[in-house]
C-alpha cells in the first residue's frame, strides 16, 4: 500500500523532475539583483540632478566607477559634489 502511494506520488510530479542535474534545476531569484543595474543613475541623469538642486557652472570631473564626481556654485561658493552611482544620492562639501 504504502509503495503504491509513493508510485502515485512520484508519477503525480514527474519523473524528469527527479532525473533533472542539479545545476539545470530553476535558481531563487533575488529581487535586489535583479533590478541592480536597471536602477542605477547614469553620469547624465546625476549632473542634471546637481543642476536641479541650484548648482550653477556644473563640471565634471569623473564619471567612472561608484561614485560620479563634479564641482558646481551655489550662492557664489564653490562646492565638491559626489553622486552615488547606484542610489543617485548626493554629498556636497565645501572646496
Amino acid at each position: 500500500m504504502k509503495t503504491t502511494l509513493a508510485m502515485a506520488i512520484v508519477a503525480a510530479l514527474g519523473v524528469s523532475a527527479l532525473a533533472m542535474p542539479a545545476d539545470a534545476k530553476q535558481r531563487h531569484r533575488d529581487p535586489f539583483w535583479d533590478n541592480f543595474f536597471e536602477d542605477r543613475v547614469n553620469c547624465g541623469q546625476a549632473r542634471y540632478e546637481v543642476a536641479v538642486r541650484g548648482f550653477t557652472k556644473v563640471v565634471t570631473k569623473n564619471c567612472a566607477g561608484s561614485t560620479y564626481r563634479f564641482t558646481g556654485n551655489r550662492n557664489g561658493i564653490r562646492y565638491n559634489i559626489s553622486v552615488s552611482a547606484r542610489t543617485g544620492h548626493l554629498w556636497i562639501s565645501k572646496m
